[in-house]
């Protein structure tokens, strides 16, 4: 569950160190987070970027059926 609310914060965030903040860690140990999930899911969640982070197709899937679960929790 953690990590699908990991998950749920930081993509509905506009930057990573926004997410950290209301997760009340710091951002590298967010981005290792979300280095961790992909690794668990054996997909890329995110492409990352000069201009940004940005949803994979795979990612943005990701993120509609965790904001569901997430409802739940």
């Amino acid at each position: 569950p953690k990590t699908i609310v990991l998950n749920v914060l930081t993509i509905s965030q506009s930057a990573d160190s926004i997410a950290a903040q209301n997760l009340h860690i710091a951002q590298p140990s967010l981005s290792l987070a979300i280095k961790q999930l992909e690794q668990e899911l054996n997909i890329v969640i995110f492409i990352r970027s000069r201009k940004g982070t940005f949803f994979c197709k795979k990612g943005k899937i990701i993120y509609q059926k965790t904001q569901k679960i997430s409802e739940y929790i």
